[in-house]
């Protein structure tokens, strides 16, 4: 049987429920954390959502937005991948166009706070441990950074 096609873009508006429940899944389940319906970010007008669709199902997802200090520099935030499609690929690619999507708007820089455990996945993608740490719903993140190379992601 052939491997299912990966189709990576923008979800529409009516599949961002889908996503939710994909970040819940991976991100929050575990912690115990109550489940969002809705989140303000999730709904500006200036968040950038990803999201690699397997057959319909969401499999990876991540959002942008820029700074409200510096809107040339996009926070990435939320990025989730279903245990049974990592190390595949799939999170590279999503992430790279996110960043094409943010570079179009304007973007110079990206900025993050890590897992432990994703920091060797930010750093093949370009992104630099800035030293500093924070907690997040208990967990150790590694803020890391990224500048946009001219004209590229």
């Amino acid at each position: 049987m052939p491997a299912a096609e990966v189709s990576i873009r923008q979800p529409r508006p009516e599949e961002l429920q889908l996503v939710r429940d994909l970040r819940y899944e991976v991100l929050d389940q575990d912690k115990g954390l109550p489940r969002k319906t809705s989140s303000k970010t999730d709904d500006e007008a200036t968040s950038i959502h990803m999201a690699a669709f397997v057959d319909g199902e969401v499999v990876c997802t991540v959002r942008l937005n820029p700074l409200p200090t510096d809107p040339t520099t996009y926070l990435i935030r939320r990025m989730a991948t279903k245990l049974t499609y990592r190390d595949r690929g799939i999170g590279a690619s999503i992430l790279k166009a996110a960043e094409a999507a943010a570079i179009r708007r304007g973007a110079r820089a990206f900025i993050l706070d890590a897992r432990e455990r994703a920091v060797s996945f930010y750093e093949r993608a370009g992104y630099q441990d800035t030293g500093d740490r924070v907690m997040h719903d208990g967990d150790v993140n590694i803020t890391m950074i990224k500048k946009v190379k001219t004209g590229t992601a």
